[in-house]
């Protein structure tokens, strides 16, 4: 039996299988690729949004946002290497994928886009927007962190340590074994358990090899020293339940105010943040508060 904090740890990398909504409806206008990255592009309109999913998911994790968007925005909807059926990069994934997103923007010439990303790919939206705010208007963070929770206080050494232990028997898996783990791990950190299928469905394709290499290096990454080169504004959307947060070993929050003054904490050094508390939602907010998520997000699109 894994212990808590792999658990969390695999949940926390495998987030945005979560978030995971009907398959997208409508087809993308244009495709194309930048490096490892697959990326579908949707709508039309200023200013465009980017959406970076984690590591187990295809784009369609965010149908909803794009349905709900493309009537105003020009969407480039993102499927990064190792996930859905493409091969992983080669290398430092996390660094390859960040110069993959920065690589979009420039050769595409895409005008000061906002960048939108879910757990790990809240963590890429912050790289980003610390190596490269003057290509972005604005970023925004759904419960994506600069640190995993639990590692913040821990030397590289022990990042390090912790790292290789919770990823090794992910490396063994088939693509099979590791939907058959997320639809057990992950079930908690949903708040309506009638999605599991279609979040199931929308990991389908993950690369355990490369999902297991990404966690890794989200294990050891630490961003804080970098956010203050942000510069753009940042929006970063905090989930509370009282039914789970306080009954998590990890990090156990007994109030929202407990919970944002961690957050907080942690994103201390960026000095354009803003946090948002989203209650009655787990880690999940693109799916259990959509309506909130969507209006936080055009409040933020507002005042840029």
């Amino acid at each position: 039996m894994k212990s808590f904090v792999t658990q969390f740890a695999i949940a926390f990398g495998l987030a945005l299988t979560l978030s995971a909504l009907p398959a997208i409806g409508q087809t993308p206008t244009h495709s194309f690729d930048v490096g490892s990255i697959h990326v579908d592009q949707y709508g039309s309109g200023d200013p465009a949004l980017i959406l970076i999913p984690g590591l187990t998911d295809s784009a369609a994790v965010w149908s909803g946002t794009i349905a709900h968007f493309a009537p105003q925005h020009t969407i480039y909807a993102l499927t990064l290497g190792g996930t859905g059926g493409r091969p992983a990069p080669q290398g430092t994934l996390l660094d390859k994928t960040a110069a993959d997103l920065a690589a979009l923007i420039t050769e595409n010439n895409i005008n000061k886009p906002v960048v939108i990303g879910h757990s790990m790919g809240g963590f890429l939206a912050l790289r980003l927007a610390a190596e490269h705010s003057s290509l972005l208007r604005g970023a925004i963070s759904l419960d994506g962190l600069p640190v995993l929770p639990g590692q913040e206080n821990a030397t590289p050494t022990q990042r390090a340590s912790a790292a290789s232990s919770m990823t090794g028997p992910m490396r063994g898996l088939t693509a099979a074994q590791l939907e058959a783990a997320e639809r057990q791990m992950i079930l908690p950190y949903m708040t309506q358990a009638k999605n599991l299928d279609a979040v199931a469905a929308a990991g389908r394709g993950a690369d355990p090899a490369a999902t297991a290499e990404y966690l890794q290096e989200m294990v050891q990454a630490d961003l804080r020293p970098q956010l203050s080169n942000i510069t753009v504004p940042l929006l970063v959307l905090m989930p509370f339940d009282a039914s789970i947060d306080p009954q998590n070993p990890q990090t156990p929050f007994k109030t929202a105010a407990q919970k944002q003054q961690f957050y907080t904490g942690l994103l201390a050094n960026a000095r354009t943040a803003k946090l948002a508390v989203v209650n009655n939602s787990r880690h999940f907010i693109m799916y259990d508060q959509p309506e909130q998520f969507y209006a936080l997000v055009q409040n933020f699109l507002g005042s840029l």
